[in-house]
């Protein structure tokens, strides 16, 4: 009579699922690639437009009085800031020149594309000031646009410089807004690295630590000499 020793065999790897692919660990690849994409693509639209926002009224271009200009305008608030005085500097010195305002609301027409005006004021009780290479500007002119498009200035009166953008306190809300949108965006931006690099390395250890497990099987019956 002979003896059989034990033999070991793998156990039997489970079947498929009925899907045919088994659930990969970790968050998933395709959903923190999205993440990644959108909070970048909406992050970068919501910078330009803070930025836009808060240096309106300092790169909106210079003009001389009367004018008649296309303005493609946002719901908010516009100034016409008009030229009233200038500094400069000699060494240590600075020296300004100031005049009053010339221009007032009778002399700013704002017409939209069905041809209604828009109401003009006068500057209220906040001074607003901006300075451009030298020269100093002073709202003295609002209206308010309640539907954004394409409207039509005239600024007539007394010959002078202007620039017509969004006040300074519009200015600053509206990029506020915008800019704290885009730091949300870089929170999601934030997330999105974050599941990319779970995800990689929950999936890296699932393919790297499965290992086949060895089970005994039962001892073999004598065989005959």
């Amino acid at each position: 009579m002979s003896w059989v020793p034990p033999t070991s065999t793998p156990l039997p790897s489970s079947p498929p699922s009925a899907s045919g692919a088994e659930r990969r660990p970790g968050p998933s690849l395709r959903v923190s690639l999205a993440v990644v994409v959108v909070a970048t693509v909406a992050g970068a639209v919501l910078v330009v437009l803070a930025v836009r926002g808060f240096t309106s009224a300092f790169t909106s271009p210079i003009r001389s009085t009367p004018v008649t200009f296309p303005l493609d305008a946002d719901e908010a608030t516009y100034a016409v800031y008009e030229r009233t005085g200038s500094t400069s500097r000699l060494g240590n010195a600075t020296f300004s020149e100031s005049r009053g305002g010339v221009l007032d609301p009778g002399d700013v027409t704002v017409t939209g594309a069905d041809g209604r005006r828009v109401d003009t004021r006068g500057p209220g009780s906040v001074t607003e000031t901006i300075s451009r290479n030298g020269a100093v500007f002073t709202a003295s002119v609002r209206f308010t646009v309640t539907e954004a498009g394409r409207y039509t200035v005239r600024v007539g009166g007394p010959r002078t410089d202007v620039v017509v953008a969004r006040t300074l306190g519009d200015s600053f809300r509206a990029g506020l807004g915008y800019a704290l949108g885009a730091l949300a965006c870089g929170l999601l931006l934030l997330i999105g690295i974050v599941l990319l690099i779970v995800g990689s390395v929950r999936r890296r250890r699932s393919d790297h630590g499965a290992a086949p497990a060895i089970v005994s099987a039962p001892y073999g019956h004598p065989q005959p000499s």
